[in-house]
């Protein structure tokens, strides 16, 4: 604990927390021993010694056949003298006794002055009967507390018979607890001293614990894109200067690990994308071109226009399928990208009118800046072929397509295509993009997959977002060297 400041300045203070623990208990017996606490004692001692005499009183009762009519006899009134001393032997200045209205004080001890009194002080009679009296008629305890010159006297009565009552006498003598309320009030002043020493230790700890527990909770939260701000201290400013330049080595170490990452990903991607186009490539190609042979043969021979529908159905599918394969063999030409400067404007608008009459009531619009950006035209078109297959498809009737193209300040080419379709859902933004993952029953999935391949192949990004209406995609890629 002694290698730190901190663990220092805890045991110092726990030193001190232990000394004023010790004044406090300290204080604590004196106050006992002071103004308050002689009078509480003595109030207590005068409720208890009741109490005794009243469980000694019923005992004492009990051993009676039937309870005596008159305790006021001298019989009774010796044993009653007799319980007054047993109990109020073990209460040091209490006194007490028995009163009833017909006899008024039967009996009265007080076994620890001496010599032993058993004559009732006169001055206090009047109090004792009158507090007597209204415990008498309410049937209920009561204590009285009467005030005087360096002595506070307490009274108690309670009910044990209807018509006899025990009380007992009290006296708290507080000259002589004032005096211990001095030394107490000393005592106070010295363990204030040693509070406020014990605070200035603790502020001076606060402050170096306060800015400690910021650098923390700085690191908790750090990013790498960040910097730990300075304290003020220098020692702790120095370490912080050497963290920075640290994570400023790691961040730079951090880019380069996730561009390797990213490009090991997309590699096993174009891998497995590879094997599986090539493996379907070789499986359906070859029949699919001898089905295709036989069915244009067919559709010459054939005389019914019933069966030339259903021929050229067929060639349909059979082209359908043909053009699945060359999306999937693309996969595996996008390592040899021929990239060149390709007019923006013109590219975008063969792109776009190829859509135009399958579009059916869905208007479609775009606009580009007259600009040459470096790409694999055929290859990027493919990519947006595939995003505007998917906002034709998705678009109701007297719906609208857009394409928007443009050159951003950092150099980029960012290109939109939204629509007024129902959109996708937040849940699914990110699943589009992965193969196969289509949600239309005529869908195969591979359309967004492949899109992604080739923008990403150009060291672009693709991502799908909310539009105005309805679903909106959003293409960037940088400026590349031909």
């Amino acid at each position: 604990m002694l290698s730190s400041l901190r663990g220092t300045l805890v045991l110092l203070w726990a030193f001190i927390a232990v000394v004023c623990g010790a004044l406090a208990f300290q204080l604590h017996g004196l106050f006992e021993l002071g103004i308050g606490g002689e009078v509480t004692q003595v109030r207590q001692s005068v409720e208890r010694s009741a109490q005794g005499l009243k469980q000694a009183f019923d005992l004492y009762a009990s051993s009676f056949s039937e309870p005596p009519a008159d305790f006021g006899s001298s019989d009774r009134e010796r044993e009653l003298l007799l319980l007054l001393d047993l109990v109020l032997g073990q209460h040091y200045g209490i006194e007490g006794g028995f009163w009833s209205p017909q006899g008024k004080f039967i009996a009265y001890s007080f076994p620890t002055h001496e010599p032993l009194k058993r004559d009732v002080p006169e001055a206090e009679s009047g109090r004792i009967s009158d507090l007597n009296q209204r415990v008498l008629s309410t049937q209920k305890a009561a204590t009285a507390r009467f005030d005087a010159a360096g002595e506070v006297l307490f009274l108690h009565a309670l009910p044990v018979r209807a018509n006899l009552i025990i009380w007992t006498m009290g006296r708290a003598h507080v000259r002589a607890a004032a005096a211990f309320e001095k030394l107490a009030v000393g005592f106070v002043a010295l363990l204030s001293l040693i509070l406020a020493t014990g605070g200035l230790i603790v502020w001076y700890l606060h402050g170096w614990s306060r800015r400690l527990l910021g650098v923390e909770r700085q690191l908790g939260s750090f990013q790498l894109d960040s910097q730990l701000p300075k304290t003020g201290l220098q020692e702790l400013d120095r370490l912080i200067t050497a963290f920075n330049r640290q994570t400023e080595r790691l961040r730079e170490s951090q880019d380069h690990a996730q561009q390797l990452s990213n490009q090991l990903h997309r590699a096993e991607r174009l891998m497995a994308l590879g094997r599986m186009s090539a493996g379907l490539a070789h499986e359906i190609r070859n029949p699919l071109g001898t089905i295709r042979l036989h069915v244009e043969n067919a559709s010459v021979k054939a005389e019914d226009d019933r069966q030339k529908r259903t021929f050229q159905t067929i060639l349909g599918e059979i082209a359908r399928l043909d053009d699945l394969m060359e999306r999937l063999l693309a996969i595996v030409r996008l390592d040899k990208l021929t990239v060149k400067p390709t007019p923006l404007r013109p590219w975008l608008e063969e792109c776009v009118n190829r859509f135009r009459h399958d579009s059916h009531a869905v208007r479609l619009e775009f606009d580009a800046p007259e600009a040459e950006w470096p790409m694999d035209g055929p290859q990027m078109a493919r990519a947006l072929d595939s995003l505007l297959t998917n906002a034709v498809r998705h678009t109701p009737k007297d719906g609208w397509v857009r394409v928007h193209a443009e050159r951003q300040e950092n150099g980029g080419c960012y290109i939109m295509v939204e629509d007024s379709g129902p959109g996708v859902p937040e849940g699914l933004r990110e699943k589009v993009f992965e193969p196969f993952a289509s949600f239309r029953s005529d869908g195969t999935g591979l359309g967004l997959a492949i899109a992604r391949e080739i923008v990403e192949a150009h060291g672009g990004t693709i991502v799908c977002t909310a539009g105005t209406v309805g679903a909106r995609f959003e293409v960037r890629w940088p400026w590349r060297e031909c």
